[in-house]
């Protein structure tokens, strides 16, 4: 903690000099809208600018598009710093196109914790983790699923209207919805058909709408498309904190997949982008972020509020997939949703 402090302190009173040695660049990094942005710009790009004169630009979309971008532009990546989830950050790797993480440029990996650096083995770092629970409207859905396979159930017998992410939201939803209802059944990467299964019953009860993009569902909860939805932690503990007294969260037995976001530094993007990295593995950047975002952080020395660690999901109540495999099972599956989820 005292070593993040004293590196933040250091780069605040060096941002004059640096801002006056080189000409204001525009950083790219790969992300995403809304509360995201938010978060990024506050606990990010701000500190960055202070201490560099960078400011930030977010390339919007999905991991596929961005690193098909970058493979299109060898040498000149329109992206510098990837957001990127977990099959993303291991296509990124297949892909050749980031670099190792230079420890002289990003000491606050050191204080990143083991666990994620094992994940990683230094070919970018994890972040923030989150887990895809249920978050349900309280005044419709007065007994929630105490386990996935209730929610099928339910959703079946037509107890509620659920919303699961869609094939547009991207692999992530996909190792949310089919790997994870397989799993639970026994299934796994290689027999994934309970997981197909139980989407089609759902979705031919009537019972079952979609969400692509993170809005989707607030909107569909809000206006009563739907009862309950498969959703990230710290996304339904905002909606609830703003305001919304009737909406739950509940990670359903034996586990929430968890979502690991990486920050992974590109082939021929600007160095600067270093300097980023450093801010977002900070325990500073990250007590920001997790505040705002009601995600667990990977630094070890995060400092929650009060008010907010409640809210985050323990390790052992997540679930990890085996994203390696899924990415490479991910052409298969598409295919296989299209033809039987319609």
């Amino acid at each position: 903690m005292k070593t993040i402090l004293t590196s933040t302190a250091l780069a605040l009173a060096l941002a004059p000099l640096a801002m006056q040695g080189a000409a204001a660049k525009e950083l790219v990094i790969s992300g995403y809208g809304g509360l995201w942005e938010q978060a990024v710009r506050t606990c990010f790009e701000a500190p960055y600018t202070a201490l560099t004169g960078n400011t930030v630009a977010i390339t919007m979309g999905a991991p596929n598009q961005w690193i098909n971008q970058i493979k299109a532009a060898p040498g000149t990546p329109p992206i510098d710093l990837l957001m990127i989830p977990s099959s993303g950050a291991f296509d990124a790797i297949k892909s050749d196109i980031v670099e190792p993480i230079d420890t002289a440029r990003v000491p606050n990996y050191a204080e990143v914790s083991q666990q994620f650096k094992d994940f990683t083995k230094g070919m970018g770092s994890v972040y923030v983790y989150g887990a895809m629970g249920l978050m349900y409207d309280s005044t419709v859905v007065t007994d929630a699923p105490k386990t996935w396979q209730e929610f099928v159930d339910g959703t079946i017998a037509g107890k509620w209207r659920a919303s699961i992410p869609g094939l547009d939201y991207g692999s992530s939803g996909i190792a949310s919805t089919v790997w994870m209802l397989a799993h639970v059944s026994g299934g796994d990467v290689d027999n994934a058909d309970q997981g197909f299964e139980d989407i089609a019953k759902m979705q031919e009860s009537g019972n079952l709408v979609f969400w692509n993009n993170a809005n989707e569902l607030l909107n569909q909860i809000g206006s009563g498309e739907a009862d309950i939805g498969m959703y990230w932690d710290g996304r339904s503990w905002a909606f609830i904190d703003d305001d919304h007294a009737d909406i739950r969260y509940v990670n359903p037995e034996p586990g929430s997949v968890a979502a690991m976001t990486w920050v992974q530094k590109v082939k021929g993007g600007d160095d600067s982008a270093w300097d980023l990295m450093n801010i977002v593995l900070s325990a500073e950047g990250q007590a920001c972020y997790g505040n705002m975002m009601r995600y667990g952080m990977s630094n070890a020395n995060v400092t929650y509020d009060p008010a907010v660690a409640p809210q985050i999901t323990r390790m052992d109540s997540i679930v990890i997939p085996p994203f390696e495999q899924i990415a490479e099972k991910m052409p298969e599956w598409v295919d296989r949703w299209n033809r039987e989820i319609h």
